[in-house]
């Protein structure tokens, strides 16, 4: 009897670091709208929300740049 491999057991062209990147953006983006939307005028007004706020800019371009860089990737292709 021979043996047919699924599909979806078969080894991927996709690179694990790319994807590591955009599921963090992701979780970050997430964090970012939680945690923005629960912050008092007070703690937005302190000085170490600017470097939260900076960090948080940070996180849609990761995604974006991540993006295009698995477009991009050779060996994404099929």
């Amino acid at each position: 009897m021979s043996e047919t491999q699924h599909p979806s057991l078969t080894t991927s062209k996709r690179i694990d670091y790319i994807d590591l990147l955009r599921g963090w953006a992701v979780i970050v983006m997430i964090e970012t709208h939680a945690f923005n939307a629960t912050l008092t005028p007070a703690i937005k007004s302190d000085w170490f929300f600017g470097y939260i706020a900076f960090i948080n800019g940070l996180v849609a371009p990761s995604f974006l740049f991540a993006s295009g860089l698995a477009m991009q990737s050779p060996r994404a292709e099929s």
